[in-house]
């Protein structure tokens, strides 16, 4: 938990101190990555998957706002980012942003977003694979959801997830990633029919 709360202080740095007395009811999105042993990239075609979370994760500090304006900075890549909600999202441009961009882009899609919020970003990845661009679309979904009242199921996170990537990053992903994201349970492989998108909890032997 060391490696955890040396990131979050982190976070709390990089949003600055003024945004975290201001607003005590700031809070922290935790989202974790997964892997995925057997069924990976067979979701596109309806098939079944499998996963996990693991001890990896993507964590979002978010500061709410008084104006309507989402502010990201990241303590893995340069510069921040910036949507005005209202207005039109601006097109991808290829960088860090376009995961916040299509987050806003699908969710104002359906629902009327009014608060925006100061917020930090930090990934904890040890290699490739383990699908850190979902991971950090359902913290953006969450915290949004969050700040805007919304009330919103795990279920339509993951629509949302994959209409985010297909739709505005240009990604062709299916529903494998955010489901292990967003329904793994501890000592339990998670198991996604994606023909139906039932799913079924299967707990590790002894």
């Amino acid at each position: 938990m060391s490696r955890r709360r040396d990131r979050i202080f982190e976070l709390v740095q990089r949003l600055g101190e003024d945004a975290a007395l201001e607003h005590p009811e700031g809070f922290l999105v935790v989202s974790p990555l997964r892997v995925c042993p057997l069924g990976a990239h067979v979701d596109h075609q309806g098939g079944v998957v499998t996963g996990m979370t693991i001890d990896r994760e993507v964590l979002l500090a978010v500061a709410p706002d008084s104006k309507p304006v989402i502010s990201v900075a990241s303590l893995d890549f340069p510069g921040e980012v910036e949507v005005r909600l209202g207005d039109p999202v601006p097109p991808r441009v290829g960088d860090w942003g376009d995961y916040l961009r299509a987050a806003v882009a699908v969710l104002s899609s359906q629902y009327r977003l009014h608060t925006g919020f100061r917020a930090a970003i930090g990934g904890d990845l040890p290699g490739a694979g383990l699908s850190s661009s979902a991971a950090v679309l359902v913290a953006y979904l969450l915290a949004l959801s969050k700040i805007n009242e919304i009330d919103i199921s795990r279920e339509e996170i993951a629509d949302l997830v994959q209409r985010a990537e297909n739709e505005y990053v240009g990604v062709a992903s299916g529903r494998l990633d955010q489901s292990m994201i967003l329904f793994a349970e501890r000592a339990h492989l998670t198991r996604v029919d994606c023909s139906d998108l039932s799913i079924e909890q299967v707990p590790h032997p002894p």
